[in-house]
């Protein structure tokens, strides 16, 4: 199982690895005059994949607290 796992772990990796390497163009993030920033592509996206993430998990949290005092 632990084997099973290594493999799984290492075509993430790789999968990170070439999408990175594969969008690499700078995307300009303009908000008005406030924010002026450019950044490249893939890390556009993992910036928000993360986020998504935490926000899930906070939802979650949320969920269990106000289903642990029913």
């Amino acid at each position: 199982m632990k084997l099973l796992y290594t493999i799984i772990a290492t075509l993430v990796v790789l999968f990170i690895i070439t999408f990175s390497l594969a969008n690499t163009t700078e995307v300009p993030i303009r908000y008005y005059d406030f924010i002026n920033v450019s950044v490249e592509a893939y890390l556009l996206i993992f910036i928000s994949f993360g986020v998504g993430i935490i926000l899930a998990g906070f939802m979650g949290i949320v969920e269990r607290l106000r289903l642990a005092r029913e």
